[in-house]
């Protein structure tokens, strides 16, 4: 009596038929070599079942980007079209084989439940902050798929303005909801601020195939959109975001580039930062690092321990990504800022978490770009 899919928006799983009152599943790679982004819907068929017990089953998370400390995995769930709610810590199956599954106990629902790593952010949830912001928007390109490109603006400017600003862009991997909670109360704080704020530009679902599809995004082929920034530009989307980059730059004396990330599915430890190698590229370095330790300060418990980091880890591609485009191309000061999916130690995120380190990290980039100024 219980049915599971994928489809709604931003929809992602693999799972056999259900059988007795277990429901087992594992993220779908959608094409692309890593997984991590799920988020599905169990149908009820029979009233008569509701409130009965319900195990969730993800299975191989050890396939899972990042799914190195399972304990660490806090999915959200939604119950009959109510608000979405942390599930508390999973019950861990190692296997004799080393293969790690990880269980929670629910109830099945009088008609839905949804089920996904985090809390889901897409069109809806976009169109509910253009409504708070009442801030012009416009369509900067099209996606692969002729999807339009949405960009947010406070103010326009105009050519050989001499104010600083921010330009902001989100989910160039597609999975990464964190980023998009984030950006949201990143952006009410600067509306907050009013005529005070600097002028901002926000590009808030970058990979927008990707989020309606429901792919985690992350190195996806054919390009990873954040691998996509060399020249010429690997994907269209980056080609629009370039050229609109280069518009916003005009209007501004002093700006900063800032990318919304969030790392692998287990990473607790609280927001950080990728910072240029100091020894690789000096000069990057040192216009970024302002940048991340006013930031650091203004997040306060909210920011992991070890908060600026250099990136080490292999990449599949060997093209620059979001943050050395800015450098190179426009001499600019450029961060990614990579969180969580779930904890922040062993405090559960919620929405309104994720916008108030949202709006600490608003405060500090402008603090940052006043002392840029002075």
């Amino acid at each position: 009596m219980l049915k599971v899919h994928a489809q709604i928006e931003g929809g992602n799983v693999w799972a056999p038929p259900v059988e007795d009152d277990e429901v087992v599943f594992m993220p779908h790679p959608h094409g692309g070599p890593e997984t991590l982004w799920f988020n599905f819907v169990i149908e009820n068929a029979s009233a008569a079942n509701a409130g009965k017990p319900l195990t969730l089953t993800l299975l191989n998370v050890n396939n899972m980007l990042g799914g190195w400390q399972p304990s660490n995995l806090r999915p959200v769930m939604a119950m009959d079209g109510g608000a979405f709610e942390r599930l508390p810590a999973p019950e861990i199956e190692t296997r004799p084989d080393g293969v790690v599954h990880a269980r929670w106990c629910v109830q099945v629902p009088a008609k839905m439940l949804q089920v996904a790593v985090c809390y889901p952010y897409g069109q809806e949830e976009l169109a509910q902050l253009a409504e708070a912001l009442d801030w012009q928007v416009s369509v900067v390109g099209l996606s692969q798929a002729g999807r339009p490109m949405l960009r947010f603006c406070n103010r326009a400017g105009v050519k050989g303005e001499v104010a600083p600003a921010i330009y902001c862009v989100a989910r160039q991997h597609s999975g990464e909801t964190p980023g998009s909670w984030v950006l949201d109360g990143f952006l009410r704080r600067l509306h907050e601020m009013g005529p005070d704020a600097p002028m901002c530009w926000a590009v808030p679902l970058s990979n927008i195939d990707g989020v309606v599809s429901g792919d985690y995004g992350k190195d996806n082929f054919p390009y990873d959109l954040n691998r996509a920034w060399g020249l010429p530009a690997m994907r269209h989307e980056t080609h629009c975001l370039k050229i609109d980059i280069q518009r916003w730059k005009q209007r501004c004396r002093t700006g900063v580039i800032v990318d919304f990330h969030a790392p692998g599915a287990c990473e607790a430890e609280g927001l950080y930062t990728f910072v240029a190698d100091p020894e690789q590229a000096p000069e990057r370095h040192a216009v970024n690092l302002p940048f991340a330790d006013a930031v650091q300060r203004h997040l306060g418990d909210m920011g992991a321990k070890e908060f600026s980091r250099v990136a080490s880890y292999p990449s599949r591609w060997a093209t620059p990504n979001l943050t050395a485009f800015g450098w190179d191309e426009h001499r600019l000061p450029a961060l990614t800022f990579e969180v969580p999916y779930g904890l922040i130690g062993d405090q559960p995120l919620t929405i309104e978490r994720y916008r108030e380190a949202g709006r600490r990290m608003a405060d500090g980039i402008c603090e940052a770009l006043r002392t840029l100024k002075a």
